[in-house]
């Protein structure tokens, strides 16, 4: 197949690659090493790559490293080389033939890529420092794999990729091991693996992946498109949905705890609950608010099963609490909070303990807790028996102050049916709440 200038082609490359699979690479490269593309010269190069990542030309380059890595020569690419390569980008790491690199995960070769040192053992890495800015950079080109169809180069939020760089560097830190950085991300981006793959993928290999973030139908005050794809790489089931329905909000009729929590039990779906938030010290008063340097504080938390209004704990393992700004962290069930599984609680009835809450412990406190009676009684803790421990807000903050509601307006709009599951987002963005909602069957 195609020409041979580029070397020898062995159509029995020893690759995980299936015979369909690798047909298809050689005429990629045969394509991409085209003299029409190539000046003239059956030479693979970096430009050659560019034509594949129209939105990110910085991932042209790092593919790139990864293939004269391989090739071990700056001179002469051929074909074996670019499948090789690629083996290392879209197969199992624990399959593959190459040594060197089946103890690292996709993550961790994309940073071997972006450093161009792949020499670096995982002992090595925690003594390699990142800066602040190269970690910003770093986050900004893997957050653009979500525009992978796009045909035009594409930026990333700074501030989001800042709200996870700032949760692995302490404050005021220029700088943090390599190693330091690439567990955060890993322990906060659980899926990032695999939606790397699922990119080089379609990218190389053109076939259909789930590698598309959930759109909204209305636009939103507090979420973006960037701010979703982290939720993206955080949640599978975040992976089942390809659109989020705007269906409810409460700006005209009026707001309430009693609207919110049968918002929550009549759509019985998977549901998130983004709360918009002013913290303020467990000593201060709650109308005396220190604002933050970037008080835009929002905080949430991820329930799988439909809420019960039982005022008893309810929902699985699944569930999990967050920090989306100014930082981003994830705080999953811990694997014994089987033994109290304290994940979601609703009470709507008048009485003790009316509220919305996650996680808690045998003493009655919540880890998150919405309360119904009064707003300036919800609080934050750092800790409890559910989920991991960590704050939310920020050093010096275990509290925090809903912000005051008012009466803007009340929408409905259809329910989305698709093909399997259920999903369901909620927002309270200032004053307002909002409901987002996507029923598949």
């Amino acid at each position: 197949m195609g020409n041979n200038c580029c070397g020898a082609r062995k159509k029995d490359t020893d690759t995980l690659f299936t015979d369909p699979e690798k047909l298809h690479l050689e005429s990629l490269f045969d394509d991409l090493t085209d003299p029409k593309r190539t000046q003239g010269k059956h030479r693979f190069n970096q430009s050659t790559l560019g034509v594949l990542f129209p939105e990110n030309p910085d991932m042209a380059l790092f593919i790139y490293n990864i293939i004269l890595h391989v090739s071990k020569t700056e001179r002469r690419i051929d074909y074996q080389h670019f499948e090789s390569a690629l083996e290392i980008l879209i197969k199992d790491p624990v399959k593959i033939r190459h040594k060197e690199f089946e103890d690292k995960e996709k993550i961790d070769i994309l940073a071997l890529a972006f450093m161009n040192n792949f020499k670096l053992s995982q002992d090595e890495l925690r003594n390699k420092d990142i800066s602040y800015l190269q970690a910003v950079d770093f986050i900004q080109n893997l957050l653009k794999v979500f525009h992978y169809e796009s045909s035009s180069a594409k930026s990333v939020d700074e501030c989001v990729a800042k709200g996870i760089v700032d949760g692995a560097f302490r404050k005021d830190e220029a700088k943090v091991t390599w190693w330091t950085f690439l567990h955060y991300i890993k322990e906060n981006l659980i899926y990032v693996n695999r939606c790397l793959e699922s990119y080089f993928t379609a990218k190389f290999l053109h076939q259909k992946v789930n590698l598309k973030i959930p759109d909204l139908n209305k636009a939103s005050f507090l979420l973006n498109r960037d701010m979703i794809g982290l939720l993206y790489l955080s949640n599978i089931y975040m992976q089942s949905t390809p659109n989020l329905e705007f269906v409810y909000s409460s700006r005209n009729k009026g707001l309430s705890y009693s609207h919110m929590a049968k918002a929550l039990e009549k759509y019985q779906s998977s549901t998130y609950i983004f709360l918009k938030v002013e913290p303020y010290g467990e000593t201060e008063s709650p109308t005396k608010i220190t604002p933050h340097p970037r008080s835009n504080f929002i905080i949430g938390g991820f329930s799988r099963l439909p809420w019960k209004d039982t005022g008893e704990y309810a929902g699985d393992n699944d569930c999990h609490i967050f920090s989306l700004s100014p930082k981003f962290q994830n705080f999953y069930a811990l694997t014994k909070s089987s033994a109290h599984p304290n994940y979601t609680y609703l009470k709507s009835t008048f009485g003790y303990n009316q509220g919305i809450g996650f996680g808690g412990g045998k003493n009655g406190d919540f880890r998150i807790w919405i309360d119904g009676q009064d707003m300036n009684q919800s609080y934050v803790q750092t800790e409890d028996q559910t989920y991991s421990p960590g704050s939310l807000l920020g050093p010096g903050y275990n509290r925090m102050k809903v912000s005051l509601f008012c009466c803007l307006d009340y929408q409905i709009y259809r329910l989305l049916k698709l093909k399997s599951g259920d999903f369901q987002l909620i927002i309270i963005i200032n004053n307002i709440w909002i409901l987002f909602s996507s029923i598949y069957s």
